[in-house]
Formats: C-alpha cells, structure tokens, sequence
C-alpha cells in the first residue's frame, strides 16, 4: 500500500510539472509597419500614378520559416461569397503625408521573432524581420530588420512615426 501511495504522489508530481506556456497576446496597433520606398532620385516607387512605380499587383509578401517561403496570399471567401480579409495580399498601400507607404499585416500573437520577404518585381526584393514581445496580452514589434540591418528599435526611438522605415530601391 505505501508503494502504492508513492507511486502515485510521484506521478503526480511529474504529471503536474509541465512547461509554462509561452503567452500569447492580442494583436494591436504596436503591430503596425510602415514602409516607403524611393529610387535613389526621390521618385516614390508605390506611387500608382508613377510609371516607374512596382505594380501593385506584382508585389509578392511572404513569411519565411526555416528557409521556406509562405505567400501571406489569401484569398479565402466567407459562405457568401465575400472575400475573408480586406487585404488579402497580406499588406495595403495607402498615401500618407504625401508618400505612398506599403503595411504589411504580422501573422504572431507571441513573443519571437518573424523574417518576410517583399518581391516588389522579378528583379528587386527585401527582407524585413521583426522582433516580438508580449506584455500584459498585447503583442507588439519591439525591434526591425531591414536586409539584415536594424531600422527601427524601441528602446532607441524618439520620434512621431511609429515603425517607419524608408528603402531606397532600384
């Protein structure tokens, strides 16, 4: 019986010994990335109405993990037809203060990190990676890399424009 009895406290406590789980977070405006990119004479590269501008829909976004590219593409439809997501790319161009930016949507809620790949044309592509944290549930980007170079860490910002960053292409 006090084998019994043993065997079982000892099980127990094995069994109820588990790894935390990693929080898990809600995704919020800390999330947000801002991208512009200009050709090295100043010509805004997102600008549609720009004839040397990358074609909206050629732009290809992808999720890298271990070395595999994922399209961040999708273009799934509820029941009724309507598309599932407003920017089904996995990013949006919008005009901002008189400059074409480019935000692509993250796809964590945990802390990590995360590396995509922009193919703006058959000819030009950038890398961006992102670090990030989890605090009191709200996920955020704590630090990016633009090809391999920091462009953006918090503990070192002082300005007004969030995650913003400019690439000069072409």
């Amino acid at each position: 019986m006090k084998n019994l009895f043993l065997i079982l406290t000892i099980a127990i406590v094995l069994f109820s010994c588990t790894k935390e789980p990693e929080p898990m977070g809600i995704p919020g405006p800390d999330l947000f990335l801002e991208i512009s990119i200009f050709s090295p004479t100043g010509v805004d590269l997102l600008n549609p109405d720009n004839p040397e501008s990358f074609d909206y829909n050629s732009i290809g976004y992808y999720y890298i993990e271990n070395g595999q590219e994922y399209s961040m593409y999708d273009q799934s439809t509820l029941e009724d037809g309507t598309p599932k997501y407003h920017n089904p790319k996995g990013f949006i161009v919008y005009e901002r203060k008189g400059s074409y930016i480019v935000s692509p949507q993250s796809h964590r809620t945990s802390t990590g990190y995360a590396e995509y790949l922009f193919k703006w044309d058959s000819e030009n592509s950038d890398t961006v990676k992102c670090e990030y944290k989890v605090d009191n549930s709200i996920t955020r980007i704590s630090k990016v890399w633009h090809n391999q170079t920091v462009v953006w860490d918090e503990t070192t910002y002082k300005g007004t424009d969030g995650r913003y960053f400019k690439i000069i292409r072409r």
